[in-house]
């Protein structure tokens, strides 16, 4: 089978980490760069072994070989970047976090549908084999029913002026957030009951970090901690009836414990694969694309929607908080 053809929308640091993922795996191919600076674009190019490098983004969407577009721009314009794309007929790979609101998520997935084309949220720890790893034990009962979850996930970022621009939908939810909420849908499911956020904002209305309560209709709670001006270990707990499972490292699992209610060790997996993670998104698109799907079985639309929808409540609490 062919090399699907991938467009880059935006030569930023993802993009490089991307760019190295596709030398992993087979099935896709480096084929066009486009960004608003032709120089930064041509560099990439070069760098990277695509073919193609264009100065604008219409001009890339423009050229007929390229299949399959990754968006790769910051959160506020990656509604009119996957619009676009959708509508010049290309699948698309979009960057976390998906959109800036739950109303843009739901008009771009009812797109992709109507031109049946493939649309993809870039959450890479929805894909990671990890997932699958705390699911089985979930699956197992080995720890009983789960109770609680408590995650954080927190780093220093003040030295990136993107995450302080509320017109690039800049802070603490959008870069980080997005991993622990993924995380306690992924483990708990979205059956939520009442949300309740507790942040910091600065001045410009930027939440710097925010401690984020999901009551469950099961009488679960999940309690996420996210920062980007604190650093946090970056461990999550699911407490169960039977005993615990230990987390490590929220936003790309390495490490995963299970004890018992004893505090005894049963079982541990490490990820030891040697990659960083983007391969298995990128396999995952590949695989949908090549079978004619529109989304990928391990991120579907629905759980997309899932997903900002969470965010938008988050988000709304946070505008309601500085009101």
């Amino acid at each position: 089978m062919r090399d699907i053809k991938i467009g880059f929308i935006g030569a930023g640091h993802i993009s490089n980490s991307m760019s190295i993922a596709i030398n992993n795996i087979e099935g896709i191919e480096k084929y066009a760069i486009a960004s608003r600076n032709i120089d930064k674009a041509r560099k990439f190019a070069k760098d990277h072994n695509f073919k193609k490098s264009y100065g604008s983004y219409e001009e890339m969407l423009n050229d007929n070989k390229v299949e399959l577009v990754y968006v790769a721009t910051p959160v506020s314009y990656h509604y009119e970047h996957v619009k676009k794309s959708l509508e010049y007929g290309k699948h698309v790979l979009c960057e976390k976090t998906f959109t800036s609101t739950y109303k843009e998520a739901k008009e771009l997935i009812s797109i992709s549908k109507k031109n049946n084309l493939l649309l993809a949220d870039a959450i890479w720890t929805r894909y990671m084999p990890s997932r699958y790893k705390i699911e089985e034990i979930i699956n197992s009962k080995i720890i009983g029913i789960p109770k609680i979850l408590e995650a954080n996930l927190g780093y220093i970022l003040t030295d990136r002026p993107r995450l302080f621009s509320k017109e690039l939908s800049g802070g603490s939810l959008y870069e980080l957030g997005i991993y622990p909420l993924n995380l306690s849908l992924i483990i708990l499911g979205n059956k939520i009951k009442s949300v309740n956020v507790q942040s910091i904002i600065d001045d410009n209305g930027i939440d710097l970090q925010s401690c984020v309560t999901l009551k469950y209709n099961n009488d679960v709670i999940s309690n996420l901690i996210y920062s980007i001006n604190s650093i946090t270990d970056s461990r999550a707990v699911v407490a169960g009836t039977e005993g615990y499972i230990v987390i490590e490292n929220v936003n790309n699992p390495q490490n995963i414990y299970v004890y018992s209610k004893e505090r005894k060790l049963l079982e541990s997996y490490s990820k030891n694969d040697g990659i960083k993670g983007y391969e298995y998104q990128l396999k995952s698109v590949i695989e949908a694309i090549n079978n004619g799907m529109i989304e990928c079985k391990d991120m579907t639309h629905i759980d997309i929607l899932e997903e900002m929808e969470l965010v938008d409540i988050i988000a709304e609490q946070n505008r309601i908080s500085i009101t």
